[in-house]
């Protein structure tokens, strides 16, 4: 719930998350094999419907992560939701966008530099590494973009709230 804008983090805390259920769920001895499958089942549904295409695209755009991890499904799903944020932002450079898109994931053109991989660099905010290194591409606004969203719905409820745009009683 954080306002800061890691998006792309949520993916990986999920299936942290997921992991670490699987592997100590079983070694809890007060509960039934029953409410083990719940817990598992439950959690599995939440994160079915916490996450969205945004933060597939935002794991692939990160460069910590390039959308490791992400099955065929979600990784298409991801790269889908950048070519429809490049069609609506920037209409007449979205080929270019998904030239570099396939550029950026196989380290080709400007990625094919070392220093731009280098562990200094990379260990960067995603947000601040693309608007700081690798501004020059168009590739870079949709990224920016991206991984600016906030990670879930608090922060913009937060500041609906502040302004008494919800009412709750």
């Amino acid at each position: 719930e954080s306002d800061n804008p890691y998006v792309s983090d949520v993916f990986y805390a999920l299936n942290d998350i997921s992991s670490l259920l699987t592997l100590k769920l079983p070694n809890i001895d007060f509960l039934s094999d029953e409410e083990k499958t719940s817990i598992l089942e439950s959690f599995e549904h939440r994160k079915c419907m916490a996450l969205h295409a945004m933060h597939y695209a935002s794991s692939i755009l990160d460069p910590r992560h390039k959308g490791q991890h992400l099955s065929q499904i979600n990784d298409i799903a991801g790269v889908e939701y950048i070519f429809n944020v490049a069609t609506a932002i920037m209409p007449e450079e979205t080929q270019q966008i998904m030239i570099e898109l396939a550029q950026y994931r196989s380290n080709e053109g400007l990625w094919s530099n070392n220093f731009i991989w280098s562990t200094e660099i990379k260990n960067l905010y995603p947000f601040t590494r693309w608007k700081g290194i690798c501004g020059s591409s168009y590739l870079n606004k949709i990224a920016v973009a991206i991984l600016s969203l906030p990670p879930s719905s608090a922060a913009t409820e937060r500041s609906f709230s502040t302004f008494s745009l919800i009412h709750t009683k």
